[in-house]
């Protein structure tokens, strides 16, 4: 929209360089927690309709996203500075199901990680971990995808878990040797 009275979503997300997503979950938050007004709807340039923030409210929105950011921002810097240092990880998700169905990722906290994973398959075992930097995930992600079919994002279904667990250890022993 030309008039910049009005803001529509996609205005607003490329304005504060946010995701569409990110603003529109923001804006009805705050819509229900009445810190801000209910967006209207208005015809735009286009002809279409679409839900607009007035000038005034969008101020306060950016106030408040803000806000939330730099305590956000602050809060993923010392994450970053605690948590590059955990664990790479295989977990056998049903192992009644299929031997070579894995869950492989990192965690800095590596207990509370595999416990969250029994929540949505009670039988789940871990069959591997080691010490691992962050910055190594997604070059083990794609070297587990090389022993298998990947499933979803960290799932993958690979024919030979054994052989993959040494192929491993032979690759995080070479690299320890290296540093």
């Amino acid at each position: 929209m030309d008039d910049k009275n009005f803001w529509t979503y996609t205005e607003i997300s490329s304005d504060l360089d946010l995701s569409y997503t990110t603003v529109r979950r923001n804006i009805e938050t705050l819509v229900y927690q009445k810190k801000i007004k209910p967006l209207r709807r208005m015809k735009t340039n286009k002809g279409h309709f679409s839900s607009v923030m007035d000038a005034k409210e969008y101020s306060k929105l950016k106030e408040i996203l803000r806000k939330r950011l730099s305590v956000n921002k602050v809060d993923e810097e010392v994450e970053s500075k605690m948590s590059d240092k955990g664990f790479f990880y295989l977990i056998l998700l049903i192992p009644e199901f299929s031997k070579g169905r894995i869950k492989a990722g990192f965690t800095s906290r590596m207990d509370s990680r595999f416990n969250e994973h029994l929540m949505s398959a009670p039988t789940a075992k871990l069959i591997y971990s080691t010490p691992c930097q962050r910055s190594w995930e997604t070059f083990m992600l794609a070297y587990v995808h090389s022993h298998g079919k990947k499933i979803r994002s960290e799932v993958f279904d690979v024919v030979d878990t054994k052989k993959l667990i040494k192929n491993l250890k032979t690759l995080f022993l070479q690299v320890r040797q290296r540093k």
